[in-house]
C-alpha cells in the first residue's frame, strides 16, 4: 500500500523535479502519515 502511495506521489511531480524534491515530498508523506496515525490513535483512547 504504502510502495503504491509513494508512486503515486512521484507520479505527481512535474518532470523537471529533482531528487531533493522527490525526497522533500516524501518527507512531507511520513509526517502527514504519523500525525494521521497519532490523531487515529488519540481518538480510540
Amino acid at each position: 500500500m504504502v510502495k503504491q502511495e509513494v508512486i503515486s506521489l512521484i507520479n505527481r511531480l512535474p518532470e523537471t523535479a529533482t531528487l531533493e524534491d522527490i525526497m522533500y515530498e516524501l518527507y512531507v508523506f511520513e509526517k502527514h502519515k504519523k500525525a494521521m496515525a497519532a490523531i487515529a490513535w488519540e481518538k480510540a483512547s
